[in-house]
């Protein structure tokens, strides 16, 4: 532990009176060096030797290490044998139960519940909704699943809120029972009073103390049972005294703050809350401990592990000094940056000379090679300088049983891929055509959405995807064909663009959708006008969004598709085209024929079956799939079949019925099962994409035949 100065000494060592005794310690039972592979094998490594401490009744253990986040990697694996370990670190205010909800209720407020913040406070276990509301939390699960979950709601706070629920009780795809709007309208009507002071001066700005004073309120407000005040909840256990005693503080200090606005008021409480730390008062191991450098100084125990011995860490990075020059910093009296790590030095030296010490380091730190601390280099310098080495056997049993702890010598068997079988009756007797081409592809996606109702979660606060654009152009274009079935009037891009700005509300104001998706969509609308132009010399719009459906009877089994056509057009000798607006990649006519796409050959086998309201029998002319980009070029007009062509579009249509016959009696039939991807496809489609974790897909690829499931 020389300085610098004089670090040859080192050389004296082995004609030393004293060299036998260093060399009987390196080489003996009571010191040990372990390097771990990373953080968290070390911090395993230490709970088993702190644990090891436990069997012996008398003696006593401390971990000394100056790294935080090694010190709760430590706390929180010794919680696998229920041991409560002290920390003198303690835990900052900010993370605890009470800390958080303090935060959360104000984040909550300041974004005008949001979905997200909404969400995260109303799942907090001290909400309660303010005592007096049954089943409030089945309350907020399906107001998280119903309501807040899709896009953001366009206005503000409950306002926001109670429009999507009257929106739900009339919409077509995911509606709510009238039941469900009044718990979920209860649940509203619970929380408005609680939140409402403090967001209706969120805006504002106003003294710290008035801030407090209304925060407060609603805390304690918001826990509150029937039968418990909320002060006493929200104020118990060791974060709740820690909570009242910081805003205590704070609330005496308050005066000498001007007015704030809420934004500030949280940055301010948030970083005060992160430098007030909790410790236990009661509960903790008697005989573990967790010390920082300085809290070691004064202790005594019969084993010592000193930890994250890694440059940087112990001894810590020196800082320079932005303002003052070292030489500066000596002329006014100042103490030298490298002061630290003398400091550092001695509590490793007082640490070293117990009677039992475990000195421990990671190899690698956030997946980068960590460099030894300057003592663990110099003890090997020393060690070899005596020509010894210090010993490993004992510590490489402490290495296995940490290692046996999470692993097994068993080889893993990877699962088999999934083929469930059903019985016939709970098999689905109603797809729509885009579900086949699903079926087709992976049956199993079939199996779990259809037969066990599983139906993937919309994120909260879901941005505007592909989908969702595409649906938005497809409602724009139908406004515009239905509202001009005859004529393309001459302001005609003028009129599409005022009922897309009319359609998007604000969604236009969105920074991504008003700098990127528009501008597309303008030059989208202008080859559209075009091209409609040009079209409607041979045909006439004859239905846009048209729901239809077909059955198909296969010996005492029924079975329906059904299909929402993007439009069909009627041409001058009552012959039918079917068009098929695309924002992603179109099908190529081989696809169709071949059946792997069947979407339109299908929808066009409905329309020659007369399945679709309103429009009568006629023979199909055109089955077009249009790709609408608004990029360079805008579109993409893919004529696939034509009368006149070698590929006649109704035997398309009929081939297809025929195809769909053959899938619906395969799986008319208990042993057929819905097999995970058949024919693994080199790159997964999203369309299939949703149970791809429940069917563990990644897992048995690797011994499939098919392809590697990107």
């Amino acid at each position: 532990m020389r300085p610098a100065t004089t670090t040859h000494k080192w050389q004296e060592l082995p004609q030393n009176d004293q060299a036998p005794n260093i060399k009987s310690v390196i080489s003996g039972n009571t010191l040990h060096r372990i390097e771990c592979d990373n953080p968290q094998s070390e911090a395993l490594l230490i709970s088993v030797l702190m644990r090891e401490v436990l069997e012996n009744p008398n003696k006593t253990c401390a971990l000394v290490t100056p790294d935080r986040h090694l010190a709760r990697r430590v706390s929180s694996t010794l919680e696998k044998w229920k041991i409560q370990i002290d920390d003198s670190g303690g835990s900052n205010l900010a993370h605890s139960r009470t800390g958080s909800f303090i935060l959360l209720s104000l984040e909550a407020c300041i974004k005008k519940l949001s979905p997200i913040a909404l969400a995260s406070l109303l799942s907090h276990n001290l909400t309660t909704g303010g005592g007096g509301h049954e089943n409030f939390r089945s309350h907020v699960r399906l107001l998280e699943k119903k309501i807040l979950r899709g896009p953001k709601p366009d206005k503000p706070a409950f306002d926001g809120i109670n429009e999507k629920i009257e929106q739900k009780l009339s919409d077509p795809y995911e509606p709510i029972s009238q039941e469900e709007a009044d718990h979920l309208q209860a649940l509203i009507q619970k929380l408005t009073p609680i939140l409402n002071p403090l967001l209706d001066s969120i805006d504002s700005s106003k003294p710290l103390k008035e801030w407090l004073e209304t925060h407060i309120t609603l805390l304690e407000q918001l826990c509150q049972r029937e039968d418990q005040a909320g002060a006493e909840i929200l104020w118990a256990g060791d974060d709740g005294e820690a909570a009242a005693s910081f805003l205590s503080e704070l609330y005496e200090q308050a005066l000498y703050l001007g007015n704030i606005t809420a934004q500030e008021y949280y940055d301010i409480l948030e970083h005060f809350m992160k430098a007030q730390m909790i410790r236990p008062n009661y509960g903790t191991h008697p005989r573990l401990i967790i010390l920082g450098l300085m809290e070691a100084r004064l202790y005594h125990a019969d084993r010592f592990i000193l930890a994250g011995l890694n440059e940087k860490t112990w001894p810590p990075e020196t800082q320079a000094d932005m303002w003052m020059s070292r030489p500066m910093r000596k002329e006014y009296g100042l103490p030298d940056p490298d002061r630290v790590i003398g400091q550092a030095a001695h509590d490793f030296v007082e640490n070293f000379c117990a009677a039992e010490v475990f000195m421990t380091r990671s190899v690698k730190l956030d997946n980068s090679p960590s460099v030894p601390s300057r003592w663990w280099q110099r003890m090997d310098t020393i060690a070899a300088s005596l020509g010894t080495s210090f010993t490993k056997s004992s510590s490489e049993i402490y290495k296995e049983w940490a290692r046996t702890l999470n692993h097994s010598d068993a080889k893993p068997k990877p699962t088999e891929r999934p083929q469930p079988c059903p019985p016939r009756r709970y098999r689905p007797k109603k797809l729509s055509v885009t579900a086949i081409e699903k079926w087709m592809m992976d049956p199993y996606t079939i199996y779990a959405r259809h037969i066990l109702k599983l139906k993937k979660l919309r994120p909260l606060e879901e941005d505007v995807d592909a989908a969702e654009k595409g649906s938005i152009m497809h409602h724009i274009f139908d406004q515009f064909i239905t509202a001009y079935p005859e004529t393309v009037p001459e302001d005609a891009q003028e009129i599409i663009l005022n009922m897309a700005q009319d359609t998007l509300g604000e969604h236009i104001n969105n920074a991504a959708m008003e700098n990127f998706w528009w501008p597309r969509f303008v030059r989208l609308s202008s080859w559209f006008v075009e091209n409609e132009k040009n079209w409607r010399k041979n045909y006439k719009p004859a239905k846009t969004e048209v729901d239809g459906a077909l059955d198909i009877k296969i010996e005492e089994t029924r079975f329906t598709i059904t299909a929402r056509a993007d439009r069909i057009d009627l041409k001058v000798d009552n012959s039918y085209a079917i068009i098929d607006y695309k924002t992603g990649t179109p099908p190529s006519k081989s696809e169709i024929i071949s059946g792997s796409k069947p979407q339109l050959s299908l929808e066009a086998a409905i329309l020659l079956k007369v399945g679709y309201k309103e429009l009568k029998s006629g023979p199909i002319d055109y089955i077009g799939a249009w790709k609408l980009s608004g990029g360079y070029p805008q579109a993409d007009k893919k004529d696939l079949f034509l009368l006149s062509d070698r590929e006649d579009p109704n035997q398309i249509a009929e081939d297809a019925i025929d195809g769909l016959k053959t899938l619906v009696h395969t799986f008319d039939n208990d042993n057929t099962p819905y097999m995970s991807f058949p024919n693994l496809p080199d790159q997964i489609p999203p369309s299939c994409q949703d149970y791809v974790h429940l069917a563990r897909v990644k897992e048995w690829a690797e011994t499939s035949s098919g392809g590697d499931a990107t």
